[in-house]
């Protein structure tokens, strides 16, 4: 016969934590066409707002297609998000690895589809984030302190942000240590 008591006592004994999963509101998926489009726009050296607009896609969607194929297709630029100058001069490798993905992809993509523990937070972490970036806390700072990986603090910064629950910092992702 199963002992409920003990069960009871062993399930009340715990803290219950609760889950908090990021950007659950964002559209992941992406066609083939929308995809070379971000590309050309962001090679041409226009910005986040003015290629969102263009592709008519959420400012941290483009975001995060850009975060997605960083290392394989968007190449860094002078000032990020902002206007730079067209980037001149891509590599051979670049274009075969352009050649290869659109060759390779359906003609839907989805976005960071091997992405899963890294949004699943419990609230506890989420309120002590909120905490360390309005005090100034640098991605690294705040990373230890949860105890996550920086690529997971700055997907919690971008649903924080989409959910006006804190707001972009002058110092940016940096902050401002002098504590």
């Amino acid at each position: 016969m199963l002992n409920t008591d003990t069960i009871m006592d062993i399930h009340c004994a715990e803290e219950r934590i609760n889950i908090y999963i990021a950007l659950e509101d964002i559209n992941y998926e992406w066609s083939k066409v929308s995809i070379l489009q971000v590309l050309d726009l962001w090679n041409a050296g226009f910005s986040l707002n003015y290629i969102s607009e263009e592709v008519q896609r959420e400012y941290d969607e483009v975001a995060l297609l850009i975060m997605d194929l960083d290392d394989y297709l968007f190449h860094p630029r002078s000032r990020n998000v902002q206007l730079s100058e067209p980037l001149k001069n891509l590599s051979p490798r670049y274009y075969g690895n352009k050649r290869n993905f659109f060759k390779n992809i359906d003609e839907e993509y989805l976005v960071f589809t091997n992405i899963g523990d890294e949004v699943i937070w419990n609230e506890r972490d989420v309120i002590m984030f909120e905490s360390l970036w309005n005090t100034g806390y640098s991605i690294e700072t705040i990373a230890a302190d949860v105890k996550r990986t920086e690529f997971e603090v700055i997907l919690l910064v971008i649903d924080r942000c989409r959910l006006h629950r804190i707001k972009p910092r002058e110092s940016g992702l940096g902050g401002h240590e002098n504590h």
